[in-house]
C-alpha cells in the first residue's frame, strides 16, 4: 500500500505540475518509463474550447517525441468512440489482439498522425460524471505486457487523468478569452484612432486633393515626404496619414529636427545605454524605438547636419538602429513621414543635404498649399479655431466685426493656419467678452496674391448707397454666408459648371447645395438675377 500510495503521488505531481497539459504527460511518461516496460502515451482530449471552437487534440509522449496537435472537426468515425468505450468506465482494458474492436477501430483513422502503435496497449476511457472527455493509451512492450497489477495502478490515474483535462479545459479557455480579448482591444485602438483623426479643414475644398492623395498613400507601408511653407500643417497631415494606416493603433511620435542639439541627436534618435556618458543613469530609447511598430513624423528634415543624415540614411536601409554605447543593433519597424518648408534641391545642390537620402525619404511626395492659394478655406477656419478657442476658455464664441472678413479673406498669409491662428487668439484676448473681434493683421508683407475668385461686396449694377448694408457685427455663420451670396450673385445663380459657384469655391455641386440649404440661403437661379441701367436681365 505504500508503494501504491507513493506511486500515486509522485505520477499525480508529474501530471498536475502546471498547467501545460503537454509538460505534464511528457513529465508522466519519464516517471512512468522508469517503473514500467512503457513505451508511449497517447492522451486525446474531446471537447475543448479553443478559439471559440470545439476542437479535439491529440498529445504524445514516448522517448523520441512530444508534441500536441489539434483538429477544429474530429476525424471520420470518431462519434463511435464513446460507444466502443462506454463499458470500460470503471476499469480499462488491456489490447493484445488486432482484431480488438478498439483496435480495428483506432486501424480506420487518418493517417500518419493516427497511425496505431505496436499492441499491447491498456487503454482508460475518461469521464466527468456523464460527460465523455477522452481516452489515454498506454503503450507497452510486446515482449513484455503490462501485469494485472501494473495495470491497477495505471487504473489509478483516471481520476487525475480527469482532472489534468479538466484544468487543462480550462487554460485553454483563458487563452482563448485572453486572445480574443487582445483582438478586441486591437479592433478598439484602430477604431478610436480612426475616429480621433484630427479634422483636416478644408478637406473637401482647398485640400481635397491633398486628402485624396492621402487616402493613397496611407494603406502603402513607405516614406512620405510632406512640404509646404511654415503653418500649413504638415504634421496635422501626417497624423491624419498615420490615423489611415493600418499602424494607426501603434504610436505616432513626432520630433523637431530642429530643436534638438547637434551634440544630443544621436541620442535622441537612436537611444543610448546607460553609462555611456557622463549623466546617462538609465537606458534611454530614441524616438526610432518608442514609433516601434508605428509612424515616426520628422519634421524640418532639412535642419539635420550632413553627419547624422549618413546615420538615420543608414536605419532607414537596414531597419535597426545603434544606440549609443549600447553592445549591438536594434531592430526596429517603423513608417518615416519626412516633413520640411526648405527648399531640399536647392540644398543638395549647394552640400546641405544627402542626395541620396533625399530619394530614400520621398518615395511618396505630398506638396500642400499655401493659405493664399486655398481663400475658400478661410471661412472655416476661423470658425473652426473660434470655436477651439473658446471651448478651452469657457466663454461663448463671439462675432467678426463688420468688414473683419473681408480684409481677412485678403490678406496674404505669409505665416499661414499658425498665423491665423495666433491673429485669432491675439483678438480673442484683447476683446471684451460679448463684443465683435477687431483682427490686427501682420504688416510684414507676404507674397504677391493671385487674383481673387470671389466677388466684391455688391452686385454689379448697384449703386453705392444700396451697396453698403449698415454696419453691424457677424457671426462666422454670417460671415460665410454673405460671401457665398456674393458668389452665387456673380454667377447669376449657377451652381453647376466650369463658371458655376463651385467651381469658383472648389467644392462639388451637391456639397455645395447642402451647406447653402443648411444656411438658409436660396438655390434658386432667380433670386440672384439682377437687372441692369436699361431694366433688362444681366
Amino acid at each position: 500500500m505504500k508503494d501504491r500510495t507513493t506511486f500515486f503521488e509522485q505520477a499525480t505531481n508529474s501530471l498536475l505540475k502546471n498547467f501545460n497539459l503537454r509538460e505534464g504527460i511528457t513529465a508522466l511518461f519519464g516517471y512512468l518509463h522508469s517503473l514500467l516496460p512503457l513505451e508511449s502515451i497517447r492522451l486525446v482530449g474531446y471537447s475543448i474550447r479553443v478559439d471559440g471552437e470545439s476542437r479535439l487534440f491529440l498529445i504524445r509522449a514516448d522517448n523520441s517525441d512530444n508534441e500536441a496537435t489539434f483538429w477544429t472537426r474530429p476525424p471520420q468515425h470518431w462519434e463511435e468512440l464513446p460507444e466502443l468505450l462506454a463499458a470500460r468506465r470503471s476499469a480499462g482494458e488491456l489490447i493484445t489482439d488486432e482484431r480488438h474492436p478498439l483496435a480495428q477501430w483506432y486501424a480506420r483513422l487518418p493517417q500518419p498522425v493516427w497511425s496505431p502503435l505496436p499492441l499491447p496497449w491498456y487503454v482508460l476511457g475518461l469521464w466527468d460524471d456523464e460527460r465523455f472527455m477522452g481516452e489515454c493509451r498506454f503503450t507497452g512492450r510486446k515482449e513484455r505486457p503490462f501485469t494485472p497489477s501494473e495495470c491497477e495502478l495505471l487504473d489509478s490515474l483516471r481520476p487525475v487523468l480527469c482532472i489534468a483535462l479538466n484544468h487543462y479545459q480550462q487554460y485553454l479557455e483563458l487563452q482563448d478569452a485572453r486572445a480574443s480579448a487582445m483582438r478586441e482591444n486591437l479592433r478598439l485602438k484602430k477604431a478610436l484612432a480612426g475616429r480621433n483623426a484630427p479634422d483636416i479643414i478644408g478637406a473637401q475644398t482647398g485640400l481635397r486633393q491633398v486628402i485624396e492623395r492621402v487616402r493613397l498613400v496611407a494603406p502603402h507601408d513607405v516614406p512620405v515626404l510632406i512640404t509646404g511653407e511654415t503653418g500649413t500643417g504638415k504634421e496635422v497631415v501626417a497624423r491624419h496619414l498615420h490615423a489611415l494606416s493600418p499602424r494607426a493603433a501603434k504610436p505616432f511620435v513626432a520630433l523637431n529636427c530642429g530643436a534638438i542639439p547637434s551634440s544630443l541627436i544621436d541620442s535622441e534618435l537612436f537611444g543610448h545605454a546607460k553609462g555611456a556618458f557622463t549623466g546617462a543613469t538609465r537606458d534611454h530609447k530614441g524616438y526610432f524605438e518608442r514609433a516601434d511598430g508605428g509612424t515616426l513624423f520628422l519634421d524640418e528634415i532639412g535642419e539635420l547636419p550632413l553627419d547624422a543624415q549618413v546615420r538615420l540614411l543608414r536605419v532607414l536601409q537596414e531597419r535597426e538602429v545603434f544606440p549609443v554605447g549600447g553592445r549591438g543593433p536594434v531592430p526596429v519597424d517603423t513608417r518615416i513621414i519626412a516633413a520640411t518648408h526648405r527648399d531640399l534641391h536647392a540644398m543638395i545642390q549647394n552640400g546641405t543635404f544627402r542626395q541620396d537620402l533625399y530619394y530614400r525619404l520621398r518615395v511618396t511626395h505630398i506638396l500642400l498649399p499655401p493659405l493664399r492659394e486655398r481663400r475658400e478655406d478661410i471661412p472655416y477656419l476661423i470658425r473652426h479655431i473660434l470655436q477651439t478657442l473658446t471651448d478651452e476658455r469657457g466663454i461663448p464664441l463671439p462675432v467678426l466685426a463688420y468688414g473683419e472678413l473681408e480684409r481677412m479673406l485678403n490678406h496674404s498669409w505669409p505665416g499661414n493656419v499658425r498665423e491665423l491662428q495666433n491673429v485669432l487668439l491675439e483678438s480673442l484676448i484683447s476683446t471684451e467678452q460679448g463684443k465683435p473681434l477687431h483682427v490686427t493683421l501682420d504688416p510684414l508683407p507676404g507674397p504677391e496674391l493671385p487674383a481673387r475668385n470671389h466677388p466684391p461686396s455688391a452686385a454689379p449694377g448697384q449703386d453705392a448707397a444700396h451697396s453698403t448694408p449698415a454696419p453691424r457685427e457677424l457671426s462666422s455663420d454670417e460671415a460665410l454666408a454673405r460671401h457665398y451670396r456674393n458668389v452665387l450673385t456673380k454667377c447669376g445663380g449657377r451652381i453647376k459648371g466650369r463658371d458655376g459657384a463651385a467651381a469658383i469655391l472648389g467644392v462639388h455641386p451637391s456639397t455645395l447645395r447642402f451647406r447653402l440649404r443648411k444656411l438658409g440661403i436660396p438655390t434658386d437661379r432667380a433670386a440672384y438675377r439682377a437687372t441692369d441701367k436699361n431694366g433688362g436681365e444681366a
